[in-house]
């Protein structure tokens, strides 16, 4: 049912195959709430082939399928193919950047203008803009002429002039700004190692500044300046090129090729991959909220329009893999815990609060509760609300007195009962009368024996590359036979259960 038909977004998928991949692959990282194919300017014309805002980034992708002519000569084939597939996609990047500073309101859906950028796009001032540049066709030749490889490309960056090769791309010859350049290998390899918004954007950026860093860089692929990327930490335990900055202040880096091959074999990258599985669980309660948004069938919003909806999403989006990882193990942590009790007429209320692991994050309140017997739908979701917002209050007064709250309820049938509910408390509206309202509720639900005085706190640690094998905790009764929530279709106890405990 379309409750908000001025909340509905028609996206166009791309133009051409190239770009109907690219939409795909950028949708699955990025998520549909930010992510926009074909976006045009107020000429009409196409800006770029997919653009992404997300807050103050902006991500501007410019797609290039070309063709590779092998029958000539390989320094004028390459020559060639350099110019149309990287020269060109980097003057689109450029002219886009151009149009959203100076015209950031007059960006379009489409061609006919008809539908506005559903986003509000920073100003100049706030604005921090990365240009990416998908170059496809010369994998093979790229092959055949080091009779191997990977087929991606290689990169020469020098504080001077760069020799042209074959197969070997100038990072000087980008003089209007940074380009980040990804072959059909390394493309598909980046977005699926970095498959979230966050950890993207952290590459692109510490990428810009290591290579104004260095005096001298270059490797064989973007897959093995990725391993270099990963195998790094920084003080902060975050990842980065180079463990010691202090060492030197410019820097003169070759990275040996096979790296990436090297880092996949390890014994820990092979224990990440299923560790991560139970974290999508996280993208799919995004992309069920942005599917109601973006469709108008929203049940309830407090703002209904698609960019006051993708700054409250934003928060969840903003979130890393490992630490999506760390939320769907809690919010699984209480759906596997028994939710029936012998009384059909009872209703049980489960919750968590899942504290913050960085400066400026938001709290998160998971409540679960049960739907009785006689209760239809709309009692139902009024009653869950009730205790939503209830917990959620709860929780900035005794635990989050200068952060945001945010809380998401589902019944304790997901998926069966398909639906969530999120409230936010923004830390930045927080004020004596909001306080004094949550006081009340907390009152009201206390003095009716709603819930105990005390709550119980854990610590555990999550690792990014587990050192072994995850440890697997058997769950008994009928709840480790239910669907998992991660819409695999196998039981449970089979899936992100076995996965995450």
């Amino acid at each position: 049912m379309v409750n908000y038909p001025q909340m509905i977004v028609n996206k166009p998928t791309g133009n051409t195959d190239s770009e109907r991949y690219l939409s795909r692959v950028c949708n699955d990282t990025f998520l549909s709430l930010w992510t926009y194919p074909s976006p045009t300017k107020a000429d009409g014309k196409e800006l770029c082939d997919l653009l992404v805002v997300f807050r103050n980034s902006v991500i501007i992708f410019s797609d290039k399928d070309c063709e590779f002519k092998n029958e000539v000569n390989i320094e004028i084939a390459w020559g060639r193919w350099y110019k149309k597939a990287i020269i060109k996609s980097a003057n689109q990047l450029y002219g886009a950047e151009r149009e959203i500073i100076r015209n950031p309101d007059e960006v379009f859906l489409d061609k006919k203008k008809q539908t506005p950028f559903p986003l509000t796009i920073p100003q100049k001032e706030e604005i921090i803009i990365y240009r990416v540049a998908v170059a496809r066709g010369a994998k093979d030749a790229c092959i055949k002429y080091h009779d191997g490889g990977s087929g991606s490309l290689m990169m020469l960056h020098t504080d001077g002039e760069a020799p042209s090769r074959p197969f070997t791309i100038c990072n000087s010859d980008f003089t209007k700004g940074f380009v980040h350049v990804f072959d059909e290998t390394t493309f598909d390899i980046v977005l699926k190692t970095l498959d979230t918004i966050t950890d993207f954007i952290d590459y692109l950026d510490k990428k810009e500044k290591f290579f104004a860093d260095c005096e001298y860089l270059s490797y064989c692929g973007e897959e093995d300046l990725l391993a270099q990327y990963l195998c790094n930490l920084d003080e902060k335990e975050k990842h980065c090129f180079i463990a010691n900055p202090e060492i030197q202040p410019k820097y003169r880096v070759h990275i040996e090729e096979g790296i990436w091959a090297e880092f996949r074999r390890k014994l820990q990258y092979g224990f990440q991959v299923p560790e991560n599985n139970i974290s999508y669980l996280w993208d799919t309660i995004i992309e069920r909220f942005a599917y109601h948004i973006m469709n108008g069938t929203s049940r309830v919003v407090s703002n209904p329009d698609v960019a006051s909806q993708s700054r409250i999403f934003s928060y969840l989006a903003n979130e890393s893999r490992l630490r999506r990882r760390n939320l769907a193990k809690s919010l699984i942590g209480i759906l596997s815990k028994p939710a029936h009790k012998k009384n059909a007429s009872d209703s049980v209320v489960k919750q968590r609060v899942v504290f913050p692991t960085s400066e400026g994050d938001p709290l998160y309140t998971f409540v679960v509760v049960g739907r009785t017997t006689n209760q239809s739908d709309d009692e139902y979701r009024e009653h869950r609300m009730r205790y939503l917002e209830a917990y959620v209050q709860r929780t900035k007064l005794e635990t989050a007195k200068d952060k945001s709250v945010i809380g998401i309820a589902i019944s304790n049938q997901y998926p069966e009962d398909s639906s969530e509910d999120i409230v936010l408390i923004d830390a930045d509206n927080w004020d004596d009368e909001y306080k004094a309202e949550a006081e009340e509720t907390v009152k009201t639900f206390r003095e009716a024996g709603m819930w105990n005085s005390k709550r119980e706190f854990s610590h555990y640690t999550d690792y990014e590359y587990p050192s072994g094998s995850p440890q697997i905790k058997t769950y008994k009764g009928r709840d480790r036979n239910k669907p998992c929530p991660c819409g695999s279709g196998k039981k449970l106890k089979n899936c992100c259960l076995r996965s995450a405990l």
